[in-house]
């Protein structure tokens, strides 16, 4: 069972599909065919028992009656014996029904079989053996040689006899007939159920096919579905880890498939999270370990300020006594430019009296020299 599923899986479920569509088409259509072929053979069987074997009957039964047309003006011409006239009225009439009677048993001949032509054939021979010998009868009548009707119908009997074979001919034809519609009734009826056989047989054929190839193919069909919306529910839950296996090529096996990388892809973005995660925690904690570092800074800057705030109250008392030094300072500054200008002045003064002193101390060298020279000579 599985492996006739797995071989349809093979094929998509549209080619599944299309081709138990084709296949029970094709198998209704031979059906069809069977039935049309059938209902030919019992159209043919029917127009034969309708047809032919009502012409059959037609023409015998005017046979027949064709028949029984002369043996009446026959009777007549034996009843009206005595009126010579009338005699001869009934006996024109005869002589029509005879020749309209051997028409009727020709064509009924055309339209009979093989055996029943025979029959028909020495049906003739006698209706003709019947004539002459009647007329001869009846040319006795007309020379009057009977004293009497029965004298004249006592002459007739041996003619009588052929017509009454010719008779019981047509009885047998009619017969014969009969048989042959009930052989055709019966072939019809055989026809007609084993058609209808043949009809069951292919039904049975068609549901034994197509019923099996059905359910295959629904289960084919569901069974793959039924896996993957399994799977669905699963990675719905949460549950990532289940291994999911596909087989086959179709639209099922695609779906399978997709919701196995949608899994791989879940489990790579459950990954990730899961290692942002660690290192958002990590971060976390350092953060956290930040927070105290800087609120114990925080506590210290704050004593820091506390300590600047007062060394800053200072500051600005010395600023303002730096303030005060500083115009001091600049009084001072300007005093001492003052005296650094006369300064200047005096010291350019004593410039001028060193480089006197210079030169005469210079000259007074030169003298010395003079002296030491004058002292060595």
């Amino acid at each position: 069972m599985n492996t006739l599923q797995n071989l349809l899986r093979r094929w998509s479920i549209r080619a599944r599909l299309t081709a138990l569509v084709v296949l029970a088409v094709a198998l209704l259509g031979l059906g069809g065919a069977a039935a049309v072929v059938g209902g030919l053979g019992l159209q043919s069987l029917n127009e034969q028992v309708t047809t032919s074997s009502i012409e059959r009957v037609r023409l015998n039964g005017q046979a027949r009656h064709a028949l029984q047309t002369v043996r009446q003006h026959e009777k007549n011409m034996v009843i009206d014996y005595t009126d010579a006239p009338t005699v001869l009225k009934h006996q024109v009439a005869w002589n029509k029904a005879t020749g309209h009677a051997q028409k009727q048993l020709e064509s009924l001949k055309e339209a009979a079989g093989s055996t029943e032509q025979a029959a028909i054939d020495e049906a003739l021979k006698s209706l003709r053996i019947y004539v002459a010998e009647t007329k001869m009868v009846l040319g006795d009548m007309q020379s009057g040689v009977f004293d009497e009707a029965r004298q004249a119908d006592e002459a007739l009997k041996p003619a009588k006899v052929h017509v009454e074979s010719v008779e019981k001919t047509i009885d047998q034809v009619a017969e014969a007939i009969d048989r042959d519609v009930a052989l055709a009734q019966a072939e019809l009826s055989q026809t007609v159920q084993r058609a209808g056989i043949a009809l069951i047989a292919m039904l049975v054929v068609v549901v034994a096919v197509v019923a099996p190839l059905t359910w295959l193919n629904a289960r084919s069909i569901l069974t793959p579905i039924a896996y993957a919306s399994k799977v669905a529910r699963s990675i719905a839950t949460g549950d990532l880890t289940k291994r999911i296996t596909a087989q086959g090529r179709d639209e099922a096996t695609e779906l399978i498939l997709a919701l196995a990388q949608m899994q791989q892809a879940l489990q790579g973005l459950v990954g990730q999270v899961r290692a942002t995660g660690d290192g958002i925690q990590l971060a976390s904690a350092e953060v956290a370990a930040g927070n105290q570092d800087l609120s114990a800074r925080t506590e210290h800057t704050a004593a820091s300020l506390q300590q600047t705030a007062g060394v800053t109250t200072q500051l600005a008392g010395n600023v303002r006594s730096s303030a005060d030094a500083a115009a001091q300072a600049s009084q001072l500054a300007n005093a001492a430019s003052e005296v650094a200008r006369r300064g200047g002045s005096a010291v350019g003064e004593v410039v001028g009296t060193m480089q006197e002193i210079d030169a005469s101390s210079r000259r007074i060298a030169d003298i010395i020299g003079v002296i030491d020279g004058i002292a060595f000579q």
